[in-house]
């Protein structure tokens, strides 16, 4: 079982749950928590009648309503499914969403399997995502550094551009995976996102190609599939067959 973080202080509720959507399309057993302070998935996804319900969506499984890391991991050792707690039930990946310092209290950021960095251009999310990154980040020396797969969401035709993050950035002991992935601000992605939340579903056949393309690059660097395999199930959930 892979525990990947998602960390950042924007809106990534829709980037989680098409990424969920697609690895589940493949194979994968996946576990969507959201652990932010807004808790956007409550709204988003049908059915989760209270904090902490399990809801199967789209072929993944969604919860909400746990703040810290501690919670959610008392959460996963104490939930029974199928007669077995959440951490032995066999999932293949468990996506956490956060947003906040408090989420970090008492464990090692390390210790998960991969870790996202999603932020957008607005400064008060460059600044909380710094204000998080140097609270959790290792001061020692000899920890040497922590390696997040870096997205920029909802990017903007204006003056900054992925060298601000770098150099923002750069005091942290952060290794980025590769290239920052860029997702553009594209006003058909934004009706998309709106029209499957009222609609109850994720049509990922509606949004642009550039997110399409970014969706299935991200998911096979997190989930460590081929990109033939996570083509493979984009096409099947592009057609509503997963």
């Amino acid at each position: 079982m892979k525990q990947i973080l998602f960390v950042g202080a924007c809106d990534k509720s829709d980037l989680m749950l098409y990424i969920a959507a697609i690895l589940a399309a493949a194979g994968q057993k996946i576990l969507l928590i959201d652990a932010t302070s807004e808790q956007k998935l409550k709204y988003a996804v049908p059915h989760i009648d209270a904090a902490g319900d399990m809801t199967e969506y789209e072929g993944f499984y969604v919860s909400y309503g746990m703040k810290t890391a501690m919670e959610v991991e008392s959460y996963l050792e104490s939930v029974q499914f199928e007669g077995q707690s959440l951490k032995t039930t066999g999932f293949d990946i468990i996506m956490i969403d956060t947003n906040h310092e408090a989420f970090f209290e008492g464990i090692n950021i390390q210790d998960y399997c991969q870790r996202v960095l999603v932020t957008n251009y607005e400064k008060s999310c460059t600044h909380v995502n710094d204000e998080i990154l140097q609270k959790v980040l290792p001061k020692q020396a000899n920890s040497g550094y922590t390696t997040f797969i870096p997205v920029i969401k909802d990017a903007a035709d204006c003056h900054l551009s992925v060298e601000y993050f770098e150099k923002m950035l750069a005091h942290h002991p952060i290794a980025w995976s590769g290239e920052f992935y860029m997702i553009e601000l594209d006003e058909v992605d934004y009706a998309a996102k709106i029209d499957n939340q009222y609609s109850n579903r994720l049509r990922l056949n509606r949004l642009s190609k550039s997110y399409q393309t970014i969706l299935m690059e991200v998911a096979a660097e997190m989930s460590g599939l081929t990109h033939a395999e996570v083509k493979s199930a984009f096409k099947r959930v592009r057609k509503g067959r997963h």
